[in-house]
This record gives C-alpha cells, structure tokens and sequence, in this order.
C-alpha cells in the first residue's frame, strides 16, 4: 500500500504564490487568463439577454457562464484558504489560552476557535473579497436570474489589472486632500439645493421634494441641463446663477487635486522604476553631464548596444533622456550620495563631459575612492586641468579643441584618409568596424605568430595593431610577432566577420 503525504503548508505556499503574490512570474499569467473568463462571462450574459435567440443557443451559453461561475467559486475557495492558517491559528490560541488562563477545556476551544476565525473574517470583509463572492454567487438558483449580480463580475476586474492599483496607492496618497475637497462641495451643493427647494417650492409645478432640488444640483453641475426642472422665480433663477458658479469652482477644485494626486504618483513610479533599472546594471558606463556633447556619448554608447546610465543635475536634461529611452538620473554631480545607486562598483567606465575643471576633479575623487580600477574618461578645456585630472587618477583627458582643431587640419590636408577614419569610428556604418579584442589566458590563439593564426585569410580582418599587457602597442604588425595570452588585438574589418572573430578567440575558454 503506498502512502501519499501532503504538505498543507507547501500547497497553500504555491497558491499563495500563484494567487496573492504581487512579484511572483505566475500571478501575471493567471491574472490573464481569469480577466479573459471575466470577459467571456459578460458576454455570455450580453448574449442570453437577446430575445431572439433559440434555445440551444441559450443553453450552450448558460453552460459557459456556469463553467466560468464554477471557476470563480474555485479560485474564491482557495483565497480564503490562503488568507491565513487556520489549523496553525487555532493550535496556537487553543494552548496559548490553556497556559495563560487555566480554564476549562470548552473555554479553551471557544476561544482559539473565535482568534483563528477572526482572520478568515477580517480577509471576508475586504472588498475585493466581497467582490469575488459575488462573482460566483449566480450559481445559486435564487441569485442566478439576477442580471445585474452576473454582470457585478466585470469588479474582479480591479484585481486583475495593476493599473488599479496604481489609482488606488495615489488616491490612498491624498486621501486628506479629497476628502476635505468632497465635504466642501458636498455641503456647497446642499446648500444650493436647499436655497433653491426654498424660493421655488410652490411655484413650480415639477419641483415636489428636496430630493428633486438635489437632482437638479447634481445634473446642473454636471452641466447636462435636461430642462426638466428650470426656475420660475427671479430668486430662483439668482440661484441657479449662484449654484452655476459654485458647481463650476467645486468640480474644479476637485479635478485639479485628482489629476495633481495621479501625477504626483505617476512621477514617483517612474522614478522608483527608473531607481530599479539602473540599480540592476552591470559592467555599464556612467555619463556625466547631458549637454550636447553627452547626448552624443548616450547616442554612440546606445548604437554600440552598450549599458549606461546619463547623470546631470537639470532635471529637463534628465527627462529628455528618459524621453529618448535612456537610463538617466538627476543629482549633483559632486554630491557623493548622488552616486550611491548608480553602481559605481560594478560600472566599466565612467565619462565626464561637463566643462568645468571643478566639477571633473570631484568625480574623479569620488569615482577613485568608490572603484580604484574603474576607467574614466574625462573632458578638458586646458593643458593644466588635463594635468591634474591624470594625476588625480583620470585613465584618459580628452580636449575636444584640441581634437576639433586637428580635424579641421587633416579635413583640409588629407581629406581622404580622414573620409576613412569617419567611415571606420561611425557606430551606423555596418561595412566597416575597428574593434579591440582582448586575448584570453587559454585561447586557441594564444602563443601563435600572427601569421599562423590566419586571421586575415580565414576571417577577412586586419589586425591593425597589437597591445601587449606589459609593453607598448606595436603599430602594423609582421607575421613573425608572437600573441601571447592577455594581449589586446586592435582589429579592422567587417561587422559580421568581426564577430565570427571574437567568437573563434572567446570559444571554450577560461578567463
């Protein structure tokens, strides 16, 4: 006889995570596919409601929505489960009572049984759970005839959908703010209506209770005007005047502090998520400063399909990066705190484009104390600010006068051999690419002649230049140089055959 053991605890902690869990890769698929029962069970409804239907019909789409009705009576079943443990619950009020109060065993039972049902009730009472009992409530015979409890389903809606819950965190956020703006008008408007049930009852003949003065208020301010109820009276025709005005100013009061509470909360959600991508990059690159010339490095850093991250401290920068998809955040730039999320530690490279010497000297600082072995780039304007942005710890100063300069001269003197240089540095030119491949320690390359290597012939790459680990790059190497493991291969040549290259030298390897 074989016996089967089941875990209770294991079982509810799958559900949990199938139903309830709110990071969980399976709650996303099931949410799917029960907003799709949702929607086939209100057509089905939709469709039963047609008179001209036969009966066959009617009885194929009565089975479909007892099916989906069944479904949700399951899936309420196992959240009430799930709400809380109830045998655990009951054990641990049932000996905690025993212990502290020494009654009687019933006294005992009575109160764990009260404790562990107190929270299935307590999850009972929350209103998405009122929501999925009505869900299913149309499998009894006396509530199934009721068509507005079948098409109540469309609620479990809210549940399916995070984008409610995004409405419900910002209302939850100003809930102080609307109220007070709901009180306000709720007691202007009753105000309104009370002064016009007051000069208007008796002398219009469609104006009979205080409730026909509050109908008239709310389709007044919703600005429909049925006509109606209009006023007979020139006191009354004061208040509609009156009540016009205040309608005006109330509904206006509470738009802006709706639309200001969902646009307060839709900043904070952009940047907790942009917060959350840029927390989980790897070996990327950190620009500094989003002017134009960083908007350049952010464009070529994109094209090459490399990770990075912009930082500036104008907030409209900032934004028109975000606008272009990029990963950018907002800070000063010498604050140290600015630098904590953007993983300084684990960043390939940092690039500084900002013009003052000031600025660049603090990132360099903060860079070096946080990743001594990071490369930084930096930007320079004078010969002494590239001296001691090197001597601070910068790996490279660029001067781009001075690069500026010596291209307008070779524009001039050697146009052509420029014209190639352009084609080989631009990222959207796919025919020709210059890349550095590094050696690795155990790479089928490795302790090979270049000639032997047969990287020309087989690959159809040029190898440009050699830069050895412990020496200086050899420029335009013969056939007879020796590549030795942790070598650097500046390479020339196609994209494509590019990356069958750096595949043949990374393949089977250990770093």
């Amino acid at each position: 006889m074989i016996t089967v053991i089941i875990d209770r605890k294991k079982i509810k902690s799958q559900v949990h995570k199938f139903l309830v869990k709110a990071d969980s890769p399976y709650r996303t698929r099931i949410d799917l596919f029960l907003a799709i029962v949702v929607i086939v069970t209100v057509a089905m409804v939709i469709q039963e409601s047609d008179s001209n239907l036969d009966a066959a019909d009617k009885l194929l789409y009565h089975q479909l929505e007892l099916l989906c009705n069944i479904l949700f009576l399951f899936e309420y079943l196992l959240r009430w489960w799930a709400a809380s443990d109830l045998i655990s619950s009951w054990q641990y009020a049932y000996h905690r009572h025993r212990r502290r109060h020494q009654t009687s065993n019933l006294a005992s039972i009575w109160r764990a049984t009260r404790y562990s049902w107190a929270h299935k009730w307590f999850w009972m009472k929350q209103p998405m759970a009122i929501i999925d009992l009505l869900a299913w409530l149309p499998l009894l015979p006396f509530f199934h005839e009721s068509s507005l409890l079948r098409i109540l389903c469309l609620l479990k809606l809210l549940r399916y959908t995070r984008q409610s819950a995004i409405i419900k965190t910002a209302l939850q956020g100003h809930a102080q703010e609307i109220a007070s703006v709901l009180i306000i008008a709720a007691v202007s408007w009753s105000l309104v209506a009370i002064a016009f049930y007051v000069v208007e009852y008796g002398h219009n003949p469609r104006l009979h209770t205080l409730w026909d003065a509050y109908y008239w208020m709310v389709v007044t301010v919703a600005t429909l005007g049925y006509g109606d109820i209009v006023p007979h009276t020139m006191a009354g025709q004061g208040v509609v005047m009156a009540g016009t005005v205040v309608g005006i100013i109330t509904t206006t009061f509470i738009s802006v502090v709706l639309i200001s509470a969902m646009t307060e909360h839709l900043i904070h959600l952009r940047e907790t998520r942009m917060e959350q991508r840029i927390s989980q990059l790897s070996e990327h690159y950190i620009v500094c400063g989003l002017s134009d010339m960083g908007r350049i490095v952010c464009a070529n850093l994109q094209a090459e399909k490399k990770p990075f991250v912009g930082l500036d401290h104008r907030q409209d920068r900032v934004e028109a990066a975000i606008r272009e998809g990029w990963a950018a955040s907002q800070g000063l730039l010498q604050d140290e705190q600015t630098w904590k999320p953007l993983n300084v530690s684990s960043a390939r490279g940092v690039i500084i484009t900002t013009n003052d010497e000031a600025t660049n000297i603090s990132i360099v600082l903060i860079v070096r104390e946080i990743s001594p072995y990071c490369t930084i780039v930096a930007c320079s304007t004078t010969p002494s600010a590239e001296k001691r942005l090197l001597k601070l710890g910068a790996t490279r100063v660029v001067s781009p006068s001075q690069i500026g300069g010596l291209q307008l001269t070779h524009s001039a003197l050697r146009p052509t051999a420029l014209h190639f240089l352009d084609l080989v540095m631009k990222t959207d030119y796919a025919e020709l690419e210059m890349e550095e491949i590094p050696l690795p320690l155990q790479s089928p390359f490795a302790n090979l002649t270049l000639h032997n290597t047969r990287i020309r012939s087989d690959f159809n790459v040029i190898v440009v230049g050699i830069l050895p680990s412990k020496d200086k790059m050899i420029f335009n190497p013969r056939g007879d140089v020796m590549i030795r493991p942790g070598d650097t291969l500046v390479c020339l040549g196609n994209a494509d055959d590019m990356q069958r290259l750096r595949e043949a030298i990374n393949n089977n390897v250990v770093w």
